[in-house]
């Protein structure tokens, strides 16, 4: 037996009983058949969308960033190395793409950082 609510349509009787789901209630005021009342669920919502309320920053934008942030960092730490070193592309494809720069002694290095273009 679950607890539940009941409430008359016509005069707006409420009443909490003990019954079954299938049960059906008279009212004690008017003799209209009640109607049962689908219970209310005390789980907390999930309430992620703000972060900081003073700074207006939400958890989306937020995630949207560290998530591109994530995918940068590896794009240039381990593809662009197995890339260059596959030995499918040119020396001036990697070049242009900023994947290897040259230092002073004109040797290739492996850039694992983004080339800062203007």
């Amino acid at each position: 037996m679950a607890k539940h609510t009941f409430v008359c349509k016509s005069c707006g009787t409420s009443k909490t009983l003990f019954t079954s789901s299938a049960a059906t209630i008279e009212c004690e005021s008017c003799g209209e058949e009640m109607s049962r009342k689908m219970p209310t669920l005390n789980g907390k919502p999930d309430v992620t969308e703000t972060v900081d309320s003073y700074t207006g920053i939400k958890h989306r934008e937020d995630h949207k960033n560290i998530v591109e942030q994530r995918k940068q960092d590896y794009f240039w730490k381990h593809e662009v190395p197995r890339l260059v070193n596959s030995g499918t592309y040119s020396l001036e494809t990697m070049i242009s793409n900023g994947w290897v720069t040259t230092n002073d002694k004109d040797e290739l290095i492996i850039n694992t950082k983004p080339p800062n273009r203007r």
